[in-house]
């Protein structure tokens, strides 16, 4: 299998700030249900250009403050090493963001890995996904 820059640097902090390890042979368990679909995203965003995340980035500015907290609800639903897992992730795709970041790139990358996770739970509470389409047709 393919690592992306994301899920190594996921499975990195893991092991070496928490001593746990296995997310590179069983990321179901770090990144849940959706797991495939988070590898083949951070995968695609190993791939962006400078082109293409500035594109992102005007997307992200162009939303507003509530669609900007739209995971805000969804995420105090989780409790324990569920939201610890996803929380890990989500400064995993900061880190690997930072070097060619462009204003809010690392937050829309991540809030985009967060929405993937929990995609089921924000669909079945009738929210739509907000930051996974700021990805599409760039």
């Amino acid at each position: 299998m393919k690592i992306s820059k994301t899920h190594q640097r996921l499975a990195d902090d893991l092991n070496r700030l928490h001593d746990l390890q296995g997310a590179l042979d069983h990321p179901k368990y770090y990144l849940g249900s959706n797991w495939k679909d988070v590898i083949n995203f951070w995968l695609f965003l190993d791939t962006l250009t400078i082109a293409q995340l500035c594109i992102i980035n005007h997307r992200y500015l162009a939303l507003d403050r509530d669609d900007k907290n739209v995971l805000i609800s969804v995420w105090d639903t989780y409790t324990g090493c569920e939201k610890f897992y996803y929380q890990v992730a989500y400064e995993a795709v900061c880190a690997v963001s930072k070097p060619a970041s462009l204003f809010w790139i690392p937050s829309a990358k991540a809030k985009a890995t967060i929405e993937i996770m929990v995609r089921d739970d924000l669909l079945n509470s009738k929210k739509s996904l907000v930051f996974l389409p700021l990805f599409i047709n760039i």
